[in-house]
């Protein structure tokens, strides 16, 4: 299939504890238990940002540091199984996903305010049901490279069949045994140097395919109950999301309960890591500070 070519699984983990908090201090290196990095300060208004399927939440961490001084207590949150650990990441499921999610979002909110809920990709996906399950917890949704659909046949097919192998538990153990490359189309792949402070998942597991396909059918069945604003950040060329597909879904939310999409030209799936990395880091924060004052 195009685009999508078996390969090994590769991680990397790093060896040294660091604090995990974005202000003074590294990245951590620490993976033995779910990542999840700090931002902002105590009292603010909560901000609850999900990494993607197949890496940390590392990608988020400009948008973070670009909030730095709003009176906001922010925190960034890797996906369940996303913590350096190969064997963890091979046998995901949507229940370990959203259990972690929803209590992640509910000591968010511990403290009595709603919470200003969003991700990247996968965990936009999350942010999504979240948000449809625990709507006296959110107050707006921010939605970076949401993906209703993967672009591209070859794709499509891909999570079906891999959706359908977990859905069979006789051939659920196969899945644990798989691993895909993905490859976004347009842009050249360029590896930004702070990455290798991150565990690096260079394939999508099969389980973590099958991810995908369980957090999109979930999300398009939980818009229905979604009743707070939305703000989706897309690349115009991005590969692996359908913008078009983006667009009609802005359309309908639009009109139920508000929504706002801005659009990258120049950038792909991963709008941080890319050339309008600084620019969308500065969008970010300005839609966060005109919700928070």
């Amino acid at each position: 299939m195009k685009g999508v070519a078996l390969s090994g699984f590769l991680f990397f983990h790093g060896g040294t504890t660091l604090e995990p908090n974005l202000k003074g201090g590294p990245w951590p290196t620490d993976w033995a238990s779910n990542l999840s990095v700090s931002f902002g300060r105590p009292g603010g208004s909560p901000v609850l940002l999900f990494g993607g399927t197949a890496v940390s939440c590392f990608p988020l961490r400009p948008l973070g540091e670009a909030c730095d001084g709003l009176p906001v207590h922010g925190r960034l949150q890797s996906l369940a199984g996303h913590n350096g650990n190969p064997q963890e990441y091979q046998r995901l499921s949507f229940r370990q996903v959203y259990t972690e999610g929803a209590e992640a979002l509910q000591q968010m909110a511990a403290a009595g305010q709603k919470v200003i809920l969003g991700g990247f990709s996968g965990g936009a996906l999350l942010s999504v049901i979240l948000a449809a399950r625990f709507p006296e917890l959110v107050r707006d949704l921010m939605l970076i490279g949401y993906c209703p659909e993967v672009k591209g046949l070859g794709r499509k097919l891909l999570v079906s069949a891999c959706g359908l192998l977990d859905w069979l538990h006789v051939t659920r153990p196969v899945l644990h045994r798989m691993s895909f490359s993905w490859k976004e189309s347009k842009t050249p792949v360029k590896r930004d140097p702070r990455f290798r402070e991150q565990p690096l998942y260079r394939a999508f597991s099969g389980t973590a395919v099958s991810l995908i396909d369980q957090l999109q059918s979930t999300a398009r069945s939980s818009w229905r109950a979604v009743r707070v604003p939305s703000v989706f950040f897309h690349g115009a060329l991005d590969g692996r999301a359908s913008l078009g597909s983006v667009e009609k879904l802005v359309r309908k939310v639009r009109r139920r309960s508000g929504a706002e999409l801005r659009i990258y030209p120049r950038s792909s799936h991963c709008i941080s890591s890319g050339p309008e990395g600084v620019q969308f880091s500065e969008d970010f924060r300005d839609v966060i500070e005109r919700r928070v004052f």
